[in-house]
Formats: C-alpha cells, sequence, structure tokens
C-alpha cells in the first residue's frame, strides 16, 4: 500500500469521530469564554453541539485537515495523538458535567449557541424555570411540570405533572397554586399580603379573584365559586370538594356553621332582624340563616316556610337543612319543637 493511499483511509476512518472530538475540544474551553444570558434545557445545548460538530466536519472535509483530541488542527495525524475512543467517551462525559450541566444550572448559556427563552421562578424554596411552550423545568434542567390550556374569560390556566393529573393552575394576574401552595411568576404579580383578607375565628385568611382562599403562609385552605346572582349565593368547599359554607352578596359568609363578613359594608350581626325564642335573641338574615348571639348558625329557614335545625346540643354544626324541627308564618310567629316563638322583620 502506497502512502497516499494509507493517508486516505486514515483519513476516511477518522471522519466519523470528527464530531465526538470536536465536542470535546470545545467543552476544553476556558469557562471564562461562557456567556451570561438565559438559561436553556441541556437538550437545546447538545441539538447545537451536534450542529457546531457537522460544521466542523465539513470546515476539516474542506481543508482537507483533522482535528485532534485537544481540538487543534493537524495536516497529519500520526502515532498516539488521537485517543482511544473508550477515553474519549469518558472525558466529554466527564466535562460535560463540568462545563455545561453545571452552568446550566447556574443561569448561564454557552457560546454560539441559539437561546430559549426561560423564565425564572422559585417556588416553596426550590428553582423552577418554565419556557413558552408549556415547559416547566427543574433546578436541575430537568422536566418537572407543564402547563396549558388558558382560558382568556376567567384568566385561568391548568398545571400538570408529568402523568398529566392537575396540580395547580395559573392566573393572569401572575400568580399560580401547585400542590395547594400559592407562588408568583411575574414581578407585577400581587403579593399574598395585597390580597383581600378576612379575619376569622382568630385566624387571617387571604382571598383572590379566582376561587381560592389562602391561610396566611399562603396555603389553600378554602375555596368558593357556584356563585347564583339571582340568588346572590355562592359556595364555599374545603379542600376535598365537599361544602362547607356559603358567601352572600351583602358581604357576609358562614363557613363550618360561623358567620363572618368580608366587606367593611357588611351587615354586622346586630343589625340582622331579630326573632325571640325560649327567651333568648337571635338574628335571621335573608339567605335562611338564623343565628345565635355569638353568630353560630343555629337554625335555616326555607320560602315554603320550614324552620331546619343546624347545630347540635353539642353546638357542632349540621351540614344538611333537612333536620326539619318547626315552621313559620306570615303573622310574625313561628314554631319549633311546638314551642311558638316571634320575628321581627326590618323596616
Amino acid at each position: 500500500m502506497n502512502k497516499e493511499g494509507g493517508k486516505k483511509m486514515r483519513k476516511e476512518r477518522l471522519i466519523p469521530f470528527l464530531g465526538i472530538i470536536f465536542i470535546t475540544g470545545l467543552l476544553l474551553l476556558p469557562k471564562s469564554i461562557y456567556a451570561e444570558g438565559p438559561w436553556q434545557p441541556p437538550e437545546n445545548v447538545l441539538k447545537n453541539l451536534f450542529r457546531q460538530s457537522q460544521e466542523a466536519i465539513q470546515k476539516a472535509q474542506e481543508n482537507e485537515g483533522f482535528y485532534s483530541s485537544t481540538g487543534v488542527k493537524n495536516e497529519e495525524v500520526e502515532g498516539d495523538s488521537w485517543q482511544p475512543i473508550n477515553e474519549t467517551i469518558g472525558k466529554i462525559f466527564k466535562e460535560f458535567q463540568e462545563n455545561i450541566r453545571g452552568p446550566l444550572l447556574k443561569g448561564e448559556t454557552l457560546p454560539n449557541t441559539e437561546p430559549t427563552t426561560l423564565h425564572q421562578v422559585n417556588h416553596n424554596g426550590k428553582q423552577y424555570a418554565y419556557d413558552e411552550e408549556g415547559n416547566i423545568y427543574d433546578e436541575e434542567g430537568n422536566p418537572a411540570y407543564t402547563y396549558g390550556d388558558y382560558d382568556p374569560e376567567t384568566g385561568t390556566g391548568n398545571i400538570y405533572d408529568l402523568d398529566g393529573n392537575k396540580v395547580g393552575e395559573y392566573y393572569d394576574d401572575g400568580s399560580y397554586v401547585v400542590n395547594g401552595r400559592r407562588g408568583t411568576y411575574t414581578d407585577d404579580a400581587p403579593a399574598l399580603e395585597d390580597l383581600s383578607s378576612v379575619e376569622h375565628n382568630g385566624e387571617t385568611y387571604h382571598y383572590d379573584k379566582y376561587g381560592n382562599i389562602y391561610d396566611d403562609e399562603g396555603n389553600v385552605a378554602y375555596n368558593y365559586g357556584n356563585y347564583d346572582p339571582e340568588t346572590g349565593i355562592g359556595d364555599i368547599y374545603d379542600l376535598d370538594g365537599n361544602k362547607v359554607g356559603e358567601y352572600y352578596d351583602d358581604g357576609s359568609y358562614v363557613v363550618n356553621g360561623e358567620r363572618g363578613t368580608y366587606t367593611d359594608d357588611a351587615p354586622a350581626l346586630e343589625d340582622l332582624n331579630t326573632a325571640t325564642f325560649q327567651g333568648k335573641t337571635y338574628y335571621w338574615d335573608e339567605y335562611g340563616n338564623v343565628f345565635d348571639e355569638n353568630g353560630n348558625l343555629v337554625f335555616s329557614y326555607d320560602e315554603e316556610g320550614n324552620i331546619y335545625l343546624r347545630r347540635t346540643f353539642f353546638g357542632l354544626p349540621l351540614p344538611d337543612k333537612k333536620v326539619k324541627v318547626g315552621h313559620w308564618y306570615d303573622d310574625g310567629t313561628f314554631e319549633i319543637w311546638g314551642e311558638e316563638g316571634t320575628y321581627t322583620v326590618a323596616d
């Protein structure tokens, strides 16, 4: 075999490895050349590195030159200047861990790559990033959640885990809820303390316009919705979806058998209509509720004249209105357990 033929065969063998070797040379560049910029997922970086390696192969073929494992161009490749392929792959993996994966986790980008616009979010002490394609990545760049199904009428969209289960929602005010905890994804999103708040049973709660009621730490405590404008009544639910109360268009509400108010102009308990029964004063509203002097829901009534028990003798609330105990009449009187009472209607 002549010398020219040997060089040609050697060249044909080595060209398939030029892509890997080019990446190795790229990874050996000093870290100082890494540019600050938007974080991007590892697969985007690898796609661009592959493209760059293809360009290097083409350039090497055009120049009839080769690249060694250190990235230095050689007119001729002889002896031990080429590494065994297994050592090359091991070195590529090591340098990938140190020089690509590391900078990515720090929010850096690589030179000559095509940036993907990602936005940073800190949730529950962990860093996440989301793109505009519906993907959410964890702090290591791995897929963590997806989002979509945005409804412009309600200003809400859904967040899913990787199995497709809904685990939260995001909102057009720049906030979101994931696994029962509130967060924000824009700088102008309202803070928890900026939301409307209410004091109930010695605790402070905050509520947004999307049906969430949060405790003072940003955890979802209740949900509300199903408002009927004809009756002025909406429902309040616990986290399992059980109805535990109602809210009313006069600015009041009832949760777990206790009355409260969520607007400054809501009527106080003492401003409601009154009823007298067994020597005690009770207060009733237009939504079918009858409260004792402490604001506990004791009875309820309907338009057909029925009265229902809403609290046990031990003080526990009864969520069901169907325990009928009496009847009310248009003349200002009522009967409960066979005993008569009276009620008044404010002018």
